[in-house]
């Protein structure tokens, strides 16, 4: 069964092949890059995994109410930093 771990191990595995077939030169954030671009193509992903009972059933009921309020354009109030925050306004 695929889980995290599996993902995990096969991202390292790609990175881990990329940085051994770099040159004298390292580019900072290129295995990122790569791991976001398999990611994005697909040419790595692990089967499709069914949600059964009622964990689908509360998650569906959930993205069927997120469709009864609409999305503001602006928020009317205004977070206080409670520590979680980075610096300078967002949170990652």
């Amino acid at each position: 069964m695929f889980d995290v771990r599996h993902a995990l191990f096969a991202a390292a595995s790609v990175v881990a092949f990329h940085v051994s077939a770099q040159t004298e030169t390292t580019v900072v954030g290129q295995g990122t890059r790569t791991l976001l671009e398999l990611q994005r193509s697909g040419q790595r992903s692990g089967p499709e995994l069914p949600m059964l009972g009622a964990a689908s059933a509360l998650s569906y009921q959930r993205y069927l109410d997120s469709h009864k309020h609409p999305i503001p354009v602006t928020l009317s109030s205004t977070v206080a930093n409670g520590g979680n925050a980075a610096p300078g306004g967002s949170s990652r």
